[in-house]
């Protein structure tokens, strides 16, 4: 019998699979962010809460020590939130990828870049190289890809400053530059304390007079070149045109970033990026900073680079820098999984290379996976290196993203129990130090002193009202409103009833006599003008008028709320309808909610009284009667002429007539009703926000939503209240942090 032989994914689909499960894990990733962003808020609004008991706890030393201790944990909780949300972007970046990529670090001269240029196909133009020397000046980053291009991105000015300059400038302690004249004419330090002092100087004195030479690239744009013409933009120095020492170059201190797009010779996983970095453990301290920042969600592997050189290739204190550095940036899981140990001793004598694995496995002690290769060549170099870092990421990479989102949502898990447990602990604390047990009477007896206060005005304000009617001054702007209308009608119609003049008029009523034989057709379309025409002119001018006394009774309402008794001036907006507006947004805003004294400012707020509603059914009989008056009418005349003349004059009469008959109607429905319906629509908004069964209760919610606002009382009330207001705020947060 043959049995079939158990299928074995290629490192292709291995790969292919790990970018598909991550993506998969990105949901997860972006609850974590949510859960991190619902916890910051109620941690600061605590915070700032029990800020303001302590600063209210004068007298009491031992509440103002447990509102210490209560905000230092608070400050532990926020620093561990925003460390947790780090961690998740860390993730969330990493998992997001479409690539699997590859950093290539290690001590300066290690034979990094020649080993980048086998695995990659690149040259010596695209990824410099030399024998113990740093050539490598910026972070590159190696695309398996048919194109065969480079996109170089540019630092801008500030970005330039904080990388390149500021670094060194703190290492000498000087002040950092703000703009890159400040930089061009700063002073350097003269007495230098140490060798390291001296050549960061010498550093920041090479790139001031270098300047002209890169300034003008500092734009932050991203630029595509060609493979031939890249070197300048990555390498410290450029090759001497005769072939001798190599010419320098400084055009480099203006990039930021290169990517670089070329087709790998021995692999077929094309999801693969090579990250070139430059030599760690270098006198720049900018250097280290800028090429391993975001390595936590950039890389999923360091290969570190080493070259046996002499007889005794010891691990030394450069050696341990560059490996602390690069496990520092171990996002999760163990750094021997992060990191993999490379000894590159192509063209190096054998014995060297032995000694240096076996210093290396010692110093180590066996902990991190050595790779070791004696080939020059590309092929041999992906066999033994890259081949094999793939089967290392493989198995690997999965467990530490396991373990990535297995810390995150731990470390989720543990901060929401000590939050828990420190609110269960703040409660019982505070309570016992804060004697506040009676805050919650204080504010009871404060929002009923204050509802009673409130119904107390608003008495004032209904008999106001009323005796609104009987004073004919109060009618005074209805009448001058009602005379400005009778004013505009004789205009209305000493210019022809809208045609322009009697004349015109005229000459349009023959023409339409000539039409129809006759002068009712041109009557009967007069009339209906007329009637529209008066209707529309007191509906337009007097609902003005009315919002004018609407206004008045608002300010009063505005008045008593803002009463030292009442909510002791919390509104001040300026109007009476945007202070009423703001205490609607009060009650919206409240922490308990008071549903009936919204109803009821929202009415007050929003109340009308409209000239057509309220008034035309009675006020307007008189125009109603314009058609049947109009009907009856005898016009006189022997001539066309003579009809349409009078015809016009009769209207006039009849119009003049049945506008003052209007205007007597609208000042008697005026006195007699409009302050019954002012009154009428002020005891409904005193019903719902006074006397209603529950809103008594719902005062009481108000003041606990704003007490602090409305009732700056004396030291041991207010510590009373804010203790209350403590209290419940870190129920809340408890209950967020469930």
């Amino acid at each position: 019998m043959k049995f079939k032989e158990k299928y074995m994914p290629s490192i292709d689909e291995q790969i292919a699979e790990i970018i598909k499960q991550r993506k998969a894990c990105l949901p997860m990733i972006d609850d974590a962010l949510k859960r991190c962003g619902a916890l910051r808020g109620p941690v600061e609004e605590t915070r700032n809460i029990i800020e303001e008991l302590e600063e209210n706890s004068t007298g009491n030393e031992m509440l103002a020590d447990a509102c210490a201790h209560c905000k230092e944990a608070l400050q532990s909780f926020r620093t561990k939130i925003s460390d947790i949300k780090q961690r998740a972007f860390i993730a969330q970046k990493r998992f997001a990828r479409d690539t699997i990529n590859i950093g290539f670090g290690g001590p300066k001269g290690m034979g990094k870049s020649f080993l980048l240029q086998k695995l990659s196909g690149l040259t010596d133009n695209e990824v410099p190289s030399a024998d113990g020397l740093p050539v490598t000046a910026v972070r590159s980053i190696i695309k398996n890809s048919p194109k065969n291009k480079a996109d170089v991105t540019f630092h801008d000015v500030q970005s330039f400053l904080e990388q390149r300059i500021w670094p060194l400038c703190r290492a000498i302690h000087i002040p950092e530059p703000r703009s890159i004249l400040e930089f061009q004419t700063m002073s350097l330090p003269e007495n230098r304390e140490s060798d390291l002092e001296i050549q960061y100087c010498q550093k920041l004195e090479k790139y001031q007079k270098a300047l002209p030479e890169y300034e003008h690239l500092l734009s932050g744009e991203s630029r595509a070149i060609s493979l031939a013409e890249l070197r300048p933009y990555v390498a410290y120095s450029l090759p001497s045109p005769d072939g001798d020492r190599p010419v320098p170059s400084n055009v480099y201190l203006a990039v930021a970033s290169v990517k670089i797009y070329c087709l790998f010779p021995r692999t077929t996983v094309r999801e693969l990026l090579l990250i070139d970095l430059p030599g760690l453990g270098e006198l720049d301290p900018s250097l280290e900073s800028i090429h391993t920042e975001g390595f936590k969600d950039n890389v999923d592997l360091c290969l570190f680079v080493r070259r046996p050189a002499c007889a005794r290739p010891d691990w030394d204190r450069e050696a341990q820098a560059a490996l602390d550095t690069l496990t520092q940036s171990c996002p999760a899981g163990r750094p021997s999984d992060f990191v993999l140990m490379v000894i590159n001793g192509g063209g190096c004598r054998k014995d060297y290379a032995d000694i240096m694995e076996e210093e290396t496995r010692t110093k180590l002690e066996s902990r991190y996976t050595i790779l070791s290769t004696s080939s020059s060549d590309s092929e041999g170099l992906s066999r033994d290196i890259l081949a094999k870092a793939l089967d290392h990421l493989a198995v690997c990479l999965p467990n530490a993203d396991n373990q990535l989102l297995t810390d995150i949502s731990a470390s989720l898990s543990e901060l929401s129990q000590k939050i828990m447990k420190f609110c269960d602990e703040a409660k019982r604390t505070l309570r016992q130090h804060g004697q506040g047990q009676d805050a919650e009477e204080i504010v009871r007896r404060a929002a009923e002193q204050a509802r009673q206060s409130f119904s107390n005005l608003n008495w004032s304000i209904l008999e106001k009202i009323e005796n609104m009617a009987v004073r004919e001054d109060d009618l005074e702007e209805v009448i001058s409103t009602l005379d400005h209308i009778q004013g505009e009608m004789d205009e209305y119609f000493a210019h022809g009833m809208d045609e322009g003049s009697m004349e015109q008029w005229h000459k349009k009523a023959m023409e339409s006599y000539a039409e129809t034989g006759g002068i009712s057709t041109w009557q009967a379309d007069t009339i209906n003008k007329l009637r529209v025409q008066i209707a529309q002119r007191f509906s337009q001018e007097l609902d003005s008028v009315y919002r004018d006394y609407i206004c008045v009774i608002q300010q009063e309402a505005v008045a008593a709320f803002n009463n030292a008794e009442v909510m002791n001036g919390l509104l001040s907006e300026g109007s009476p309808e945007k202070d009423l507006q703001k205490l609607v947004e009060y009650f919206d805003n409240a922490e308990l909610t008071v549903p009936q004294m919204r109803e009821a400012v929202e009415g007050l707020l929003h109340l009308k009284i409209e000239h057509n509603a309220q008034f035309y059914p009675r006020a307007y009989d008189p125009v109603r009667s314009l058609k049947k008056i109009a009907d009856n009418m005898l016009i006189d005349g022997k001539t066309r002429d003579e009809k349409c003349r009078n015809l016009y004059m009769n209207l006039v009469d009849m119009g003049s007539r049945t506008i003052l008959d209007i205007r007597n109607r609208i000042i008697e429905e005026t006195r007699n009703n409009l302050f019954n319906i002012l009154l009428v629509a002020y005891e409904k908004f005193d019903d719902l926000i006074i006397r209603n069964v529950n809103v008594r209760e719902e005062w009481i919610r108000f003041f606990k939503s704003y007490f602090s606002d409305i009732r700056p009382l004396e030291q041991k009330t207010n510590k009373s209240y804010l203790l209350n207001k403590t209290i419940r705020q870190l129920e809340a947060l408890r209950a967020r942090a469930i």
